[in-house]
């Protein structure tokens, strides 16, 4: 049978990842599974004191940047029903394709819960797509949620039969 026991929700903060939220703790509710919303900042580059003679020092600029985004993602599961003991809330910096995949692998995630923001065209090719990365390359399942099509009120796209199985709709 398929269990799921940790999920893992990157998060930008976008409407999408609030429907991928919404679905892995639904998700957690069936399968009484732990959510770890991870939130990757990348650090800004600069190039030196000579370019920016009156900048702070870059570990002030880190600092303040990781505080940020801690204090977002407060803000962001705020506006969301955690059960108590469920969620998990974390910052990371880096790359946020690297640090997802390296996350998942090193602590045996179980599934991956995702929004995608469905780029196509030129925005792809110069954005990339973070989601198609995670899909292709995770050491676990993934499960990736369109905001365009999908809305997170509808139901999920499996259900528990009375035998206490799973069906695929």
């Amino acid at each position: 049978m398929l269990e799921f026991h940790r999920l893992l929700v990157p998060s930008d903060f976008s409407s999408a990842s609030s429907m991928a939220l919404k679905y892995a703790l639904r998700l957690s509710a069936t399968f009484r599974a732990v959510v770890d919303v991870l939130h990757v900042w990348q650090p800004t580059r600069f190039l030196g004191s000579d370019v920016l003679p009156y900048a702070p020092d870059v570990p002030t600029i880190e600092e303040l940047a990781r505080s940020e985004a801690e204090r977002a993602l407060e803000r962001f599961l705020s506006g969301h029903s955690c059960p108590k003991g469920t969620v998990r809330a974390r910052v990371e910096s880096g790359d946020p394709c690297d640090a997802i995949l390296r996350i998942a692998r090193e602590e045996d995630f179980d599934l991956i819960v995702m929004g995608t923001h469905g780029r196509r065209g030129v925005s792809h090719l110069l954005l990339g797509s973070v989601a198609e990365r995670i899909v292709r390359t995770a050491s676990c399942p993934v499960l990736t949620l369109r905001t365009a099509k999908v809305e997170a009120t509808q139901a999920l796209p499996f259900e528990e039969a009375t035998t206490g199985g799973l069906r695929c709709d």
